[in-house]
This record gives C-alpha cells, sequence and structure tokens, in this order.
C-alpha cells in the first residue's frame, strides 16, 4: 500500500464508523429539526433519511481523504493535532457548501427549531454543518483508536 493514502480496512473502518455515527444524527436531527415530514409517507421519510445517510458516508471518506492530501495522511492516520484541526476545518467548509447548495436547490427546509445562520442569501441549519464538522473527524479518532494495529503495520506507515 502506498504511503499516501488510507489502506481499504481503514476506509471501511472509517465508512463503518460513519455511517453508526450519521445513523444517529440523521434520527435525532430528523423529527424536531425539520419540517417536511407531514408531506411524506413514513416509507419515504426513510428512503429520503436512507439517501441523506448513504450521502453523509461519502462526504465521510471524501473530508478524511481531502484532509489527507492537505495535511498529510501520516499525519491524519496518528491524528497529530493539526491534522486533526485540519480535518475539523475541512469539514466545516464541506458541511457550509453542501448545506448551503441543498438549501438553494431546495432539497429540505427547517422547523422553527433548527438554528440557522444566513450565508449569500440562503438560510443555513447549523445541525448539518456541525454534523459534517464532527463527524468525519470523530470516524477517524474512533477508526484510529479500534484499529491501531493495522495502522501501526509498518506497510500502512
Amino acid at each position: 500500500m502506498s504511503k499516501t493514502f488510507f489502506s481499504k480496512r481503514t476506509l471501511l473502518c472509517l465508512a463503518a464508523y460513519g455511517f453508526l455515527l450519521n445513523v444517529i444524527w440523521e434520527f435525532a436531527q430528523a423529527g424536531p429539526l425539520y419540517d417536511m415530514w407531514d408531506e411524506v409517507t413514513l416509507a419515504a421519510g426513510l428512503f429520503h433519511i436512507t439517501l441523506a445517510i448513504i450521502g453523509d458516508v461519502l462526504m465521510v471518506l471524501l473530508i478524511s481523504v481531502l484532509t489527507g492530501w492537505i495535511c498529510g495522511f501520516k499525519k491524519l492516520r496518528s491524528l497529530l493535532p493539526a491534522a486533526g484541526g485540519c480535518m475539523i476545518t475541512v469539514g466545516f467548509i464541506s458541511g457550509l457548501i453542501l448545506e448551503w447548495s441543498a438549501k438553494f436547490m431546495d432539497w429540505w427546509t427547517y422547523s422553527e427549531l433548527m438554528p440557522t445562520i444566513t450565508l449569500f442569501g440562503e438560510t443555513v441549519g447549523v445541525s448539518p454543518v456541525m454534523q459534517m464538522t464532527l463527524l468525519p473527524f470523530f470516524s477517524m479518532l474512533l477508526t484510529v483508536k479500534s484499529s491501531s494495529y493495522i495502522l501501526n503495520v509498518p506497510e500502512y506507515q
């Protein structure tokens, strides 16, 4: 394996932890913070949440890879503080771009309980931005902690 990328096992761990954390986050925020649920059936709602979770997992992987390219994969695999800060910054910027784009395309609406900020004329939810800021970092942290035996093998360093 190249020293400049993650192993397949690391990517699978990231995806698995990203899935677990995003399932919890999506179901926790879906009911109280979004107001589109009166318009869809339960099956349609579950379908939309499932698509959101799949997208969230892809974002965990994308943010992880972008951070590796920016800060260095070895530093990120070691979760050095600078790499962790870089990952949180990349996640925050990605979250703002993603949420702004989704609101611009009118993919969903918020309930009045959603804390929001206005960004370039669009009202953007704070919860989904924080999701993209924090969950990729926590997915990487869990991957590093649970897979240290894999990540410390010389071929992965």
